[in-house]
């Protein structure tokens, strides 16, 4: 999970992670930032896991609403 990963530090870290084959949980407030950073990585790195969340994490209304499931289809325990 990288927050921030829609610039900087954490896109960098992003891309560093996919390059070792990391599955990748992004989060950041800007939506359109992130979508840029997701796509570079999947370009780059074809069938690589990404998953995005453009959320504000001071919000704790929006985590609530980020939130993955955490049983039914596709989870595990």
């Amino acid at each position: 999970m990288v927050t921030g990963a829609g610039s900087g530090l954490g896109a960098a870290l992003a891309h560093g992670l996919a390059a070792r084959g990391s599955a990748l949980v992004l989060l950041d407030t800007d939506a359109d930032a992130l979508t840029r950073t997701s796509d570079a990585l999947r370009a780059d790195h074809p069938g690589l896991a990404v998953v995005t969340y453009a959320v504000d994490l001071a919000d704790s209304a929006a985590t609530d609403r980020a939130r993955p499931p955490t049983s039914g289809p596709g989870t595990t325990t």
